[in-house]
């Protein structure tokens, strides 16, 4: 969501510096964007940020998408931030229950913030880094922006405060109408759409999801392509606290390769979450799409979609393609794709398995996506930014 909106703002004359938060450093490394990360704040040099950083990291490998320099650093300095506001007793037992969820840096966020002075802040929904970084800057006077990427179903528990965020940008009316009814100013409430999905209209993915399917050879000779996305299962839900079993996604995985196991007139794509597991078993019929596969491009290059709870469902059904979730995640309320007409929705392996084969007896090479006009939410976000800048009224129009 943030790399388009930062991109157009830098072609419209504002100096732009992105917190690279852990996994989007490889994303920004290729941008152009100036950004820094933790492992780049002077508070993490100090000998008792790496030392903690370095105790609860635990072992990272060198080559994945977060450097142990990196980890060490975000690590260390949350930690420390959570002693400051606990007291190292409770700050240690909160870790002990909520690993990383426990994180909230907001006395970090107001050094940050208070070093850079920025005009102003803009930020996603994210839970900890982000979140902190918009209550910093309400503390600190500085004028913020949210950005909401999906449905807000927990979140909504701190956005819906009426000083949390100047202006806050949803995905669609339904969202925004769930934000007033809770309380929020309809003047700060503005669908502007989600930013992340603008590039997955444009025609150029279109036909390098269609270039991908034809060199990898999906579908070949009239076979259905079925792509499942994973993501990762916490132990605990950092909002409910509700005790989750991180070996879901693997075995929803093994559920579906099962199931598809004898048929020879179907691909199966695997995608696993950038956090997850990169070592996937191929064979014939099963294929891995690794993180380099542009995921917009990944959707255009399939037939079919199958999720848990992953943001490739919301993806998967603007892209036009069937999607079907499997419930058991302790994150299904975060994303109700099917109470939204988004997707179908299956409970166990048996119900997977008629639903999935179902599916893929009523589903054809997939079309072109329709071309129409749509507006970008890049440039609904980007303007409401400025009209924050410049002490303009929000709109109150925007993309749906």
């Amino acid at each position: 969501m943030v790399l388009p909106v930062a991109q157009e703002l830098v072609k419209r004359g504002k100096r732009i510096a992105v917190f690279a938060l852990t996994t989007a450093i490889s994303v920004l490394e290729n941008s152009g964007l100036r950004y820094f990360s933790y492992e780049d704040l002077p508070q993490a040099q100090t000998e008792q940020a790496q030392s903690v950083g370095s105790r609860l990291m635990g072992n990272v490998d060198p080559n994945g998408p977060v450097s142990p320099e990196e980890s060490r650093a975000y690590h260390g300095l949350n930690f420390l931030d959570l002693e400051r506001q606990l007291g190292k007793e409770a700050a240690q037992a909160r870790y002990d229950e909520m690993g990383r969820a426990s994180f909230f840096p907001k006395t970090l966020m107001k050094e940050v913030l208070s070093a850079l002075q920025p005009t102003a802040v803009v930020a996603t929904n994210s839970p900890r880094t982000e979140r902190a970084a918009i209550e910093a800057a309400r503390d600190l006077r500085i004028p913020a922006l949210c950005m909401v990427d999906m449905f807000a179903l927990q979140e909504i528990a701190w956005i819906k405060h009426p000083d949390f965020a100047d202006t806050v940008c949803v995905l669609n009316p339904a969202v925004r109408d769930m934000f007033v009814t809770s309380g929020r100013h309809p003047k700060n409430m503005v669908v502007t759409g989600n930013p992340a999905f603008d590039l997955l209209h444009a025609p150029e993915t279109l036909s390098a999801g269609q270039d991908l399917r034809r060199k990898r050879e999906w579908g070949s000779n009239g076979r259905c392509v079925v792509l499942f996305a994973s993501t990762p299962e916490a132990s605990v839900h950092p909002f409910t606290g509700v005790a989750g079993d991180p070996t879901f996604p693997q075995r929803i995985e093994t559920q579906v390769r099962a199931i598809l196991a004898q048929r020879t007139d179907v691909d199966l794509v695997l995608r696993r979450h950038p956090s997850e597991e990169q070592s996937v078993e191929t064979s014939a019929f099963v294929h891995h799409s690794p993180r380099s596969d542009d995921i917009n491009a990944l959707l255009h290059a399939v037939d079919i979609v199958v999720v848990t709870v992953s943001t490739v469902g919301l993806q998967g059904h603007l892209a036009g393609r069937p999607v079907i979730t499997v419930s058991g995640s302790i994150f299904d309320s975060d994303a109700p794709f099917a109470d939204f007409g988004m997707a179908t929705a299956v409970h166990n392996e048996t119900e997977l398995s008629h639903v999935l084969n179902k599916t893929i007896k009523e589903t054809s090479s997939p079309a072109p996506f329709p071309a129409r006009a749509r507006q970008s939410a890049t440039s609904n976000v980007t303007h409401e930014i400025l009209s924050l800048l410049d002490g303009l009224a929000p709109t109150t129009g925007g993309s749906d």
